[in-house]
């Protein structure tokens, strides 16, 4: 059986709570071979606790022939340009984190370098590949209901609080010191909004266009205190409403639902940083339940479909068209928030 080297690029919270962790799950198959941060001590730490090489250059990290798979956990300016290099590297694969890239442009320099090597592109919206939610998904639609509304809700505490369960996180050597130069100024609702879209509501925008394939048009957007949003209007002649709200107290909220005539589809999922088992979804037509839950958690399904692209075993569950068409619909979204967003609100 083939082990397949690991490159990170950044060693912040996410590699170190989220995806290091379910990848010592597959050490038969799945090896962290490289760590790459521009804090050179924290780089240092964490490859030594994994046995690894580690670097404060992206080059280097990308170039290693003992990198199979490169994680890409950066900054979103630097997704593009680092899944590029990597296919130019010939990677087997890239799992990018939301998002993928910030703009059309982006998109498109990433799609003529992937078809040029081939390099698989996995974008790490772990909801998209919860099995119980694949399950629950294909016996939806093999009931052919019409869907009237979507709704996403997100209400979750400070992500230091699920950090903290998962592990023992390693902090940067100095902690202090601005992260890829000088501190921005305060950004502005439009700002906060986008990166409410990029970072968070794109992790259901798959499950949204499973039910709806159009590109959304927003009636309201609205920042939320201490931060968060609220995006309502429609997409397809469906109601949809969007609201992220971080940190809230617990207990943790975070649901899906597409409703229609005497119908529902509903997950509730794990919040972030959590490896116990899937979302519980409950799909209710006239009055009869069906449940669909896994022990298996999100993110170790998006491990073991990624095993599965770079052994040969599987195609991508979701190409790099699909990814590129989720992306656009967070994008439009972005695109409407100018004339919609109050600034002194």
């Amino acid at each position: 059986m083939s082990n397949y080297g690991i490159g990170f690029l950044a060693a912040g919270p996410v590699a170190q709570s989220i995806h290091i962790p379910a990848i010592r799950r597959y050490s038969d198959q799945l090896t962290i071979a490289h760590i790459m941060d521009i804090d050179a001590g924290l780089a240092e730490h964490l490859g030594t606790q994994h046995n690894a090489k580690w670097t404060t250059n992206e080059d280097e990290l990308i170039n290693d022939p003992n990198v199979h798979i490169v994680v890409v956990g950066s900054p979103n300016a630097f997704h593009a340009s680092q899944i590029v290099k990597a296919c130019e590297a010939g990677k087997k694969l890239v799992l990018a984190e939301k998002p993928l890239a910030t703009n059309e442009a982006e998109l498109e320099e990433i799609r003529l370098a992937a078809e040029k090597s081939g390099t698989a592109i996995v974008v790490g919206a772990m909801h998209a590949f919860d099995t119980a939610y694949l399950r629950a998904l294909e016996y939806w639609r093999s009931l052919q209901v019409e869907v009237e509304s979507i709704e996403v809700s997100c209400y979750l505490p400070p992500n230091d609080e699920f950090v903290r369960l998962a592990t023992d996180l390693l902090t940067p050597t100095d902690p202090t010191a601005p992260i890829g130069g000088p501190r921005p100024t305060a950004p502005s609702a439009v700002a906060k909004i986008t990166g409410g879209i990029l970072g968070l509501a794109s992790h259901d925008v798959p499950l949204i266009r499973e039910f709806a394939t159009g590109l959304p048009k927003l009636d309201y957007a609205a920042g939320l205190n201490p931060w968060g949003y609220l995006l309502q209007g429609s997409v397809d002649d469906k109601t949809l409403r969007i609201i992220g709200l971080l940190p809230g107290e617990w207990q943790p909220h975070w649901t899906f639902r597409a409703l229609g005539k005497d119908a529902s589809f509903e997950v509730e999922f794990q919040p972030s940083y959590v490896l116990s088992g899937s979302g519980k979804i409950r799909v209710t037509v006239g009055g009869e339940v069906d449940e669909f839950s896994s022990e298996l958690s999100a993110y170790e399904a998006e491990w073991e479909e990624i095993i599965a692209l770079v052994s040969g075993a599987k195609k991508p569950r979701y190409s790099l068209a699909r990814v590129s068409d989720d992306l656009r619909f967070s994008l439009s979204m972005i695109e409407q928030l100018e004339g919609l967003v109050n600034e002194n609100a």
